[in-house]
């Protein structure tokens, strides 16, 4: 078995053929949003993370995506892809969210939740830097406040439990076609740590240090 994270919600569908779609009527075709060298659509990741030890401060240029759940300290980690280049008519029948850790050495496992995002939010251009123009943990693009400081978001949507290199989650499709078709909007993902003492870092949209470890959503359309 890869190296990777166990899926706790249902079967991970990692860089299949086209085949038949769930209901067995026709072909799909997979298209892949991010900035890897090997992502079709680009130039569509907006990411950041929030820091509860740094109310005020922006990461949106920061390399990494932190999370963790310490006592003194929370951090969430924001990311959006722009799927807007799809037909809004597109039947969305399978969706990944692929995410690769970032070792600094001070990582801590345990299992990860993913959230839907319900409120707008600014990446921001700082790196440890005050949040003037992008979210942070007090404020959602520097200035509005969040509804729920850390970020306003749902419950949990999916859980996944380390098992170190990838994180591979598979998504609701229910969910992406709702952002393809423009029913709701598309404020993104959260992902957190699930329970206390955990601590992750995954390249971020920007990671100068592997532009092959970016986040990457992988989506399933029948054709």
């Amino acid at each position: 078995m890869r190296a990777g994270f166990l899926l706790v919600l249902g079967a991970c569908r990692i860089n299949f053929d086209p085949g038949l779609d769930d209901a067995g009527d026709g072909p799909i075709a997979t298209i892949t949003f991010g900035e890897r060298p090997t992502s079709q659509r680009k130039a569509v990741t907006r990411d950041a993370s929030l820091s509860e030890m740094d109310p005020t401060i922006n990461f949106g240029r920061a390399d990494d995506l932190s999370i963790s759940q310490f006592t003194a300290n929370r951090e969430h980690a924001l990311v959006r892809f722009d799927v807007s280049s799809l037909p809004a008519t597109s039947q969305v029948v399978g969706a990944r969210l692929h995410l690769r850790l970032l070792d600094y050495g001070d990582e801590m496992p345990g299992p990860v939740e993913v959230r839907v995002m319900r409120e707008s939010w600014m990446e921001g251009t700082g790196n440890d830097d005050p949040a003037t123009d992008g979210a942070s943990w007090n404020t959602r693009d520097g200035v509005q406040p969040w509804s729920t400081p850390g970020g306003t978001a749902s419950g949990p949507l999916v859980t996944a439990a380390s098992n170190g290199g990838e994180l591979v989650i598979e998504l609701p499709a229910s969910l992406v076609e709702t952002w393809v078709s423009m029913a709701v909007a598309n404020d993104g993902l959260m992902i957190t740590a699930a329970t206390a003492q955990t601590h992750y870092h995954f390249h971020a949209g920007n990671s100068a240090q592997n532009a092959s470890a970016r986040p990457e959503l992988a989506i399933d359309i029948a054709q």
